[in-house]
């Protein structure tokens, strides 16, 4: 990760250097992969709160199927090795979601929206719920990060 943002002085949250060098190192690699969020963001959290593990709870309690594949009462109702299950299919659906949403944006930057040479169709719900569930996701990983990064 890239050490000047980390060090930087700056005056809108704690946590602004770690998201610009994040930004930084993202821009630099042009980061698609949402799986590579775990990677970029681990080094600069403590050893027990690590991605994805205990951080999936707080994006099932929203209780949003599309963004976790599964309701929130059902999930509180498993135990042992069918929460774990249940867990890392949360995860993976989670960063589907997600990376679901960051190609078409890329998409539509990049490409005019035109991935395989056909304009794609957005209704105003499905942008909404985009816009949504990437504000959510944002947020409790911002909030994660805010609660458990490894340098004050």
């Amino acid at each position: 990760m890239p050490v000047g943002p980390l060090i930087a002085e700056y005056q809108q949250r704690e946590n602004w250097g770690l998201r610009m060098s994040a930004r930084t190192l993202m821009e630099k690699d042009n980061v698609l992969q949402t799986w590579r969020i775990k990677e970029l963001f681990n080094p600069a959290l403590k050893r027990s709160h690590k991605l994805w593990g205990d951080l999936i709870e707080s994006y099932i309690a929203l209780n949003r199927k599309r963004l976790t594949g599964i309701d929130h009462s059902a999930y509180v109702g498993l135990s042992g090795e069918r929460k774990q299950k249940a867990t890392k299919k949360a995860i993976a659906v989670l960063l589907g979601r997600i990376t679901e949403i960051i190609q078409r944006r890329h998409d539509i930057v990049h490409n005019c929206d035109r991935p395989k040479s056909a304009v794609q169709g957005l209704t105003l719900a499905a942008a909404s719920k985009m816009l949504s569930d990437v504000q959510v996701f944002v947020q409790i990983l911002d909030d994660h990060l805010d609660a458990h990064r490894a340098y004050p």
